[in-house]
């Protein structure tokens, strides 16, 4: 609940993240590729998790500290750019959803998720 958003790996915001982690689980399950292992080998669909500053903050910097550098569940990005070269989609898509959410926090609801409440921009 500290405000991050989840992404496809095409990019794109497929739910309201605080939705019930069942019903959030089951949207990554449907909207989400499997996680691919270097030998090939395929699991589980996975989403990537999209902290801004402000989203790092409410999580709490050791903790983000600690899934990033000692779990490794967290990476680095500066910039859409380096974001979309990290996710593998393209610039573009990651531009408009970023557009696309900002717009949702404004209008406090995002029309495509439902989502009303915005921990962060």
């Amino acid at each position: 609940g500290s405000g991050g958003i989840l992404l496809d790996q095409q990019g794109r915001r497929f739910s309201n993240e605080l939705d019930l982690r069942s019903v959030v689980s089951k949207r990554i399950l449907e909207n989400c590729e499997p996680y691919k292992m270097p030998d090939g080998a395929e699991y589980r669909p996975w989403a990537w998790c999209l902290l801004n500053e402000e989203a790092q903050e409410k999580f709490g910097k050791p903790m983000l500290s600690f899934y990033k550098d000692q779990v490794g569940l967290f990476e680095a990005a500066e910039g859409t750019k380096e974001l979309a070269e990290l996710i593998g989609c393209e610039e573009e898509a990651l531009i408009q959803t970023l557009k696309d959410y900002a717009a949702a926090c404004d209008r406090k609801i995002c029309t495509k998720t439902g989502k009303v409440v915005f921990p962060s921009r």
